[in-house]
């Protein structure tokens, strides 16, 4: 099997034994899996107000409550053995939904439509090339690449600071438009290049190219 790139991805272990006591808490509690995964879309939520609102703290509280719903989704499911399909694609609709609704405030930001349209989809293209290799290639599904959800929710929150100190600026080094078109581009390149890499892996180990 050939490798993906983990990014910073690889933080997640670290992140989830910063959230044992939560998770512990949820087992106990018997907390349904799926209100962790609404968490997530909530603080998703929280992140791209706080965007459009130019509050860059309350971005990074958001992404936070976000990552943090993601990861304890699945983490007291397996702890509790309650495991599903539905789980599976009720995980993955959330992760889309919380993606995009911290994303959804560059329409607020002033992008131009076509570039943030593009974006939004952009985004969403890693996880349609992983949920293609599990459905179609019964591939396990891949998380990670040099443009993950980490890495997303790390330029979120660079986005968040950056764009209004750019704003309040007098004589500011780039223009807020520039930078944010910038940002966006950049964002979208990842995204791309992220679902390449993961299509490459699944067609190499399925027997499709050469790895």
């Amino acid at each position: 099997m050939t490798g993906t790139p983990k990014g910073l991805y690889g933080l997640k272990g670290f992140y989830t034994r910063m959230l044992s006591p939560l998770a512990a808490l949820a087992v106990r509690t018997r907390l349904a899996p799926d209100l962790l995964t609404l968490l997530g879309v909530a603080g998703g939520v929280l992140g791209g107000w706080a965007l459009a609102a130019g509050n860059g703290w309350l971005v990074l509280l958001g992404v936070l409550v976000r990552l943090a719903g993601a990861n304890l989704d699945g983490v007291v499911a397996r702890a509790r053995g309650v495991e599903s399909r539905r789980g599976f694609w009720v995980n993955e609709a959330g992760d889309r939904f919380g993606d995009w609704a911290l994303f959804a405030a560059v329409f607020w930001l002033g992008l131009e439509p076509v570039i943030a349209i593009a974006l939004i989809f952009a985004v969403a293209l890693p996880t349609v090339v992983s949920i293609w290799g599990v459905v179609a290639r019964n591939h396990e599904r891949i998380n990670g690449g040099p443009f993950g959800k980490t890495e997303r929710s790390l330029f979120i929150v660079i986005l968040g600071f950056a764009q209004p100190a750019l704003v309040a600026a007098e004589k500011p080094l780039v223009r807020p438009e520039a930078m944010l078109q910038g940002w966006a581009w950049a964002v979208v390149a990842g995204s791309l290049a992220t679902a390449a890499v993961r299509w490459q892996r699944i067609r190499a180990d399925s027997g499709g190219i050469r790895a």
